[in-house]
């Protein structure tokens, strides 16, 4: 179930497998000080998750409610860690693994989107004209030619 505000449910007892993934999307990191930050974007939470059934799967099927396009990068931030100490990427299921042990009391999961690096291209100019400049060789070169 998604919300965009937050008023966790109740997991009772019966429930002990549920978590809520607490989902930022749409912003940046940023480094201030040294530190690790999140700005910018939005945030979601995604209720009644069940860690028995959770896997990398799992994500995309998270994305595609989120209506957010694919392909993402995911990462969580390790309970009682910041993020300068505690982001983790999420890229095989060992990891996710983990993630789901590290469920704290709260039962929240927090959750990032790194969107893939997109390689910028840039076309050749070929109307500029460089002209090579002549270079006198050193001594050492003479000798190394010489030899």
């Amino acid at each position: 179930m998604l919300r965009g505000d937050y008023h966790p449910p109740e997991y009772g007892e019966n429930y002990q497998e549920c978590f809520t993934i607490k989902l930022f999307h749409g912003g940046i990191f940023a480094n201030k000080d040294n530190n690790c930050l999140y700005e910018g974007g939005k945030v979601d939470y995604i209720d009644n998750c069940y860690a028995s059934y959770f896997s990398t799967m799992s994500l995309d099927r998270v994305m595609n409610v989120t209506k957010i396009p694919l392909p993402m990068g995911y990462a969580y931030k390790r309970s009682r860690l910041n993020l300068t100490h505690g982001l983790t990427r999420l890229t095989i299921d060992q990891h996710l693994a983990e993630m789901l042990q590290d469920v704290g009391s709260m039962r929240t999961v927090e959750m990032y989107l790194i969107p893939p690096v997109v390689p910028y291209y840039f076309p050749w100019d070929y109307s500029i004209h460089v002209e090579l400049q002549d270079r006198t060789s050193t001594t050492k070169e003479k000798m190394c030619r010489d030899n």
